[in-house]
């Protein structure tokens, strides 16, 4: 169980004001979804913030690539969350045409998988 606006935060998709790391870390390893919302009625006494039960089912397809770099990549990409890739990143000096990922995109337009070329590269780069 969760107060809703974290729950919001897990299952959000790109291109959604509440899409950011908490999103991509939990959809990374699990499939993340809303069960139900629980009604402030059941507490006592009933609190002032919404809660939610949210199921993570842990996926069986794995990406190939350390934890530590999808950290680095999306602490890097959202810590100026309105800056273009290219200059939120340009310290990794990833090869965005390469990848297939738009310089000119913003943190919160890439999906989870797209994060994951850039850690996967980082990977690649750092222990060739």
């Amino acid at each position: 169980m969760f107060q809703k606006e974290v729950a919001d935060r897990l299952v959000a998709q790109p291109k959604t004001e509440n899409y950011g790391r908490l999103s991509i870390m939990a959809q990374s390893i699990c499939d993340v979804n809303i069960e139900f919302h629980v009604n402030k009625k059941a507490f006592f006494p009933p609190p002032k913030v919404l809660s939610t039960i949210v199921i993570f089912r842990p996926k069986t397809k794995r990406y190939n690539a350390n934890w530590k770099s999808l950290e680095q990549v999306t602490r890097a990409a959202f810590g100026q969350r309105r800056k273009m890739l290219r200059s939120s990143l340009k310290n990794f000096m990833f090869d965005f045409d390469v990848l297939n990922i738009d310089p000119k995109s913003r943190a919160q337009d890439l999906s989870v998988e797209q994060f994951w070329s850039l850690a996967i590269d980082l990977e690649q780069r750092i222990n060739p």
